[in-house]
């Protein structure tokens, strides 16, 4: 996935608060392989698709 920037910060809950962040963007590229039994059975791209990132998640972008 290849994000043209950082993305939105948004709020989200932490134990019950909404202290934590995470970031959202609707302008990321990506490429998607789907494999069944060693065969691609689905292979798509966009250059509009959306994520989400955790910071500290343990995700890579």
């Amino acid at each position: 996935m290849k994000p043209s920037h950082e993305g939105h910060p948004l709020r989200s809950p932490v134990g019950g608060a909404m202290t934590g962040i995470i970031r959202e963007s609707c302008n990321a590229a990506v490429r998607l392989w789907l494999w069944a039994h060693g065969q691609a059975v689905l292979d798509l791209s966009s250059d509009r698709a959306a994520y989400e990132y955790v910071p500290g998640s343990g995700g890579q972008l």
